[in-house]
């Protein structure tokens, strides 16, 4: 069995002192730049480790975080991972992936759960939890970065945001230019009004009020963020509202079930009724029709959210402004 590689290892080939080789380690203290690069060199040769309980007792970090998702079935939470990990990997953290299953109870669960590892950070997106047991929860642990979140400013927390007004007037103005004026709109689940499933459909009833057009309960169904949740608004929306020739949806996965409802009663999309959907995750192109959506950066706001943590991890107490992820625009494809 392979002996591990110790710190006194790197120092004896070197020729210098464990605490010299610490603080190459760690970028710390004044070094030649020639010792620097003859214990870089060394480490590199050698194939050292440094042992990260060790390292974290040196620089008060255990250089991990925790993100917390409510699915990870749902392809935007990969694509927003990624953002996190890269951005993460480039100052040597490493990601505690949770998955929450949208129940608020378990959310709970696994943040005391990563608070108590401990972890130097959390991100949490797309939280079911209401805006008082956050702030109950960022009294005992921060810092906190919420992403597609507004609760009220409140210290150790930081935000991450997404243009969901600019994307929803995207989708209505492109609608109506195609002729449509009765839009209908498939909402997530109902939720308090600083959520992300809240925010859209707001969005969404602003831009119709933006474009003259009438607006109301009628022409909103509530279903699951999934392809069955919006197949099962879209069919209740068809026999509740027959008039509507258009719909919008929360996410690409809701407007994916919509066009199965339309194919089910047989409406010819787009001719017949036509679909928006917002994310443009890789799923969306692959639709039949190929779908039109609001297209957001996953990738940027993982990365966004991940480089703000670490913004507020090196500077405790710090007040940071929320960070705003700009819509990239409007792919026009065969549903719309």
């Amino acid at each position: 069995m392979k002996q591990r590689i110790t710190i006194r290892d790197v120092a004896r080939e070197a020729g210098v002192s464990r605490q010299t080789v610490s603080r190459v380690i760690n970028d710390k203290g004044e070094l030649s730049p020639a010792t620097k690069e003859r214990v870089q060199a060394v480490i590199r040769r050698m194939g050292y480790r440094p042992s990260r309980t060790a390292r974290s007792l040196t620089t008060r970090r255990t250089l991990t975080v925790g993100f917390v998702v409510p699915t990870i079935a749902n392809p935007f939470f990969a694509e927003l991972a990624r953002g996190v990990q890269d951005a993460g990997r480039a100052r040597g953290y490493h990601i505690f992936l949770c998955n929450t299953d949208w129940d608020p109870a378990e959310e709970l669960e696994l943040l005391h759960t990563l608070a108590a590892q401990p972890v130097d950070g959390i991100i949490l997106t797309s939280s079911r939890l209401e805006d008082e047991a956050l702030q109950a929860f960022a009294d005992t642990f921060h810092p906190l970065v919420l992403g597609g979140r507004l609760p009220a400013e409140y210290p150790g927390i930081g935000r991450v945001e997404v243009e969901n007004d600019a994307g929803m007037l995207m989708a209505v103005e492109y609608l109506q230019g195609k002729g449509h004026t009765a839009i209908g709109y498939l909402a997530g689940p109902e939720t308090a009004p600083t959520m992300s499933n809240a925010l859209r459909e707001i969005g969404y009833r602003k831009a119709m009020v933006a474009c003259a057009l009438p607006n109301g309960d009628r022409w909103i169904r509530r279903g699951n963020l999934t392809a069955e949740g919006g197949y099962q608004a879209a069919m209740q929306l068809f026999q509740a509202a027959p008039e509507l020739t258009a719909l919008v949806a929360h996410n690409d996965l809701m407007a994916i079930g919509a066009i199965q409802a339309c194919q089910e009663v047989g409406r010819q999309v787009p001719d017949e009724c036509a679909i928006v959907g917002f994310n443009d995750i890789d799923l969306a192109a692959m639709a039949n029709p190929p779908l039109t959506t609001i297209r957001l950066d996953r990738h940027r706001f993982g990365y966004e959210m991940m480089n703000l943590l670490l913004e507020m991890i090196d500077n405790p107490g710090k007040h940071f402004p929320a960070k705003t992820i700009p819509i990239d625009g409007l792919v026009i494809r065969k549903s719309g």
